[in-house]
């Protein structure tokens, strides 16, 4: 089928779709897969270089890893992937996908977003074009007919199914909370090396070892500090962050000198 161009198998039940085939239909534009039982995609896809619509919304897909995109030709046109309404697991897997998102959203008075395809484009291939082979991936919606691209609608937004502790949280937040986790992560296993070398450092100046002594109050405070900083930088934050809200928290200030991070 060399002159397909538009193929549409929404509404199918389809729980796979073969990705191979794809090379049957060279010329193939658009590709809508909505509503279908969908569960999973090809790690590796080899996409046709006419593709431009990739349409997946309201399947069963828990997880897209970045390599099945790694398939794509660096385009002349972006291809536009409708991924809402599925039931993602929101864990390293899908990290490139929070990453985009924030992006967008840091970078959309600059026409990232809400503004025509041209100057999305020109906008995200200067400031969040991180895929490793080039190709420009859009997630946002696109009106057919005037080619504006729109930011997603409060029922579409990208959000995790799971895990229990992430459901609900917009996919935006995702590389915010694992930060934060990290951080966590590695201040409970730096704390007693930062305490004990603080012990060390304050018996070896010549101040008594002894229980109740300077030392143990020393060591009280090592922990009451830690603790507060632990506070302010992972309790605090996650508090504040609301998963019923289209806007993610405040990037830092952007380093002019760096350059948009690619995998």
């Amino acid at each position: 089928m060399p002159r397909l161009s538009h193929l549409d198998l929404s509404d199918n039940r389809l729980r796979k779709f073969p990705w191979r085939s794809l090379h049957n239909v060279p010329n193939i534009t658009y590709l809508i897969l909505d509503n279908n039982e969908i569960s999973e995609v090809d790690d590796y896809v080899d996409f046709p270089q006419s593709l431009r619509w990739l349409y997946l919304r309201s399947n069963r897909i828990t997880t897209i890893p970045e390599t099945f995109l790694n398939g794509l030709k660096p385009p002349k046109l972006s291809l536009f992937l409708r991924i809402t309404q599925n039931p993602f697991l929101c864990d390293c897997e899908i990290q490139w996908i929070a990453r985009l998102r924030r992006c967008v959203w840091e970078y959309r008075e600059e026409g990232c977003v809400d503004a025509r395809s041209h100057e999305v484009r020109t906008c995200m291939l200067a400031n969040c074009n991180f895929h490793s082979n080039g190709a420009l991936v859009i997630v946002d919606r696109i009106d057919p007919t005037t080619l504006f691209v729109n930011k997603l609608s409060p029922d579409e937004l990208l959000k995790c199914d799971s895990p229990p502790e992430m459901k609900g949280v917009i996919t935006a937040f995702l590389c915010t909370i694992l930060a934060i986790m990290a951080i966590a992560f590695i201040g409970r296993r730096v704390k007693p090396f930062v305490c004990s070398a603080y012990q060390r450092r304050r018996g070896s100046s010549g101040v008594p070892l002894q229980e109740g002594g300077p030392t143990s109050l020393n060591s009280r405070r090592c922990d009451e500090t830690t603790y507060n900083d632990y506070i302010d930088m992972v309790v605090s934050p996650l508090a504040k962050l609301r998963s019923d809200e289209d806007v993610p928290p405040p990037l830092p200030p952007r380093n002019e000198s760096l350059v948009p991070l690619r995998y």
